[in-house]
C-alpha cells in the first residue's frame, strides 16, 4: 500500500500543477494559484510519505538511496541530488505563493518576471529528473511528453500574444 500512496501522491501532484499551468496560460489566474499550492501540498505528502515508509525517517538513508538509484540509471553515484530535491520544495512553494501574488496585482517587474522563468525551469528539469531516476518508463515517457507540450501550449500562447 505504501508503495501505491508514494506513486499516486506524486502523479496526482503532477496532475495538478499540469492543471494550474494550464489554467495560467488561460488567464484564470485564482483558480491556478489555488491549483499551484494544491499541487505543492500533494507534492509535500509525496515526500512525507517516501520519509516515512522507504527511509524511515533517516535523512542518511534517503541520501544513499538517491546515491544507489542515481548510480544505477547514471552510472554516477549522486547522493547530493536528495538536496535539489529540498530545494525544489523551496522553489514550487514559491512558485504557488507567486501566482497568488499574480492574482493581486496586474504589473509584473522584470526581476519578477526572470524569477518566475528561473523557477519554472528549475521545476520542469527537476520533474523531468525525478522521472528519469524514480518513475516506470511509461510514467517517465508520459511526463516528458506533458511537459513537452505544455512547453509548446506556453511557446505558442507567448507568441499569439506579442
Amino acid at each position: 500500500m505504501s508503495d501505491v500512496i508514494i506513486s499516486w501522491t506524486i502523479r496526482f501532484a503532477l496532475l495538478l500543477l499540469w492543471f494550474a499551468w494550464w489554467l495560467r496560460l488561460k488567464r484564470a489566474g485564482r483558480a491556478a494559484a489555488c491549483c499551484f499550492f494544491a499541487s505543492w501540498c500533494v507534492y509535500a505528502c509525496h515526500v512525507l510519505a517516501a520519509f516515512h515508509w522507504v527511509h524511515d525517517w533517516s535523512h542518511r538513508h534517503a541520501v544513499e538511496h538517491t546515491a544507489e538509484v542515481s548510480r544505477r540509471i547514471t552510472g554516477i553515484s549522486a547522493g547530493f541530488g536528495i538536496y535539489f530535491n529540498h530545494l525544489l520544495m523551496v522553489v514550487w512553494l514559491w512558485i504557488a505563493w507567486d501566482a497568488w501574488q499574480q492574482t493581486r496585482s496586474e504589473s509584473s517587474s522584470s526581476r519578477s518576471t526572470i524569477l518566475r522563468r528561473c523557477a519554472l525551469v528549475y521545476l520542469i528539469f527537476m520533474v523531468i529528473q525525478g522521472a528519469i531516476l524514480f518513475a516506470p518508463l511509461g510514467t517517465a515517457v508520459v511526463t516528458t511528453l506533458m511537459l513537452a507540450g505544455l512547453t509548446y501550449l506556453t511557446l505558442k500562447n507567448r507568441r499569439s500574444a506579442d
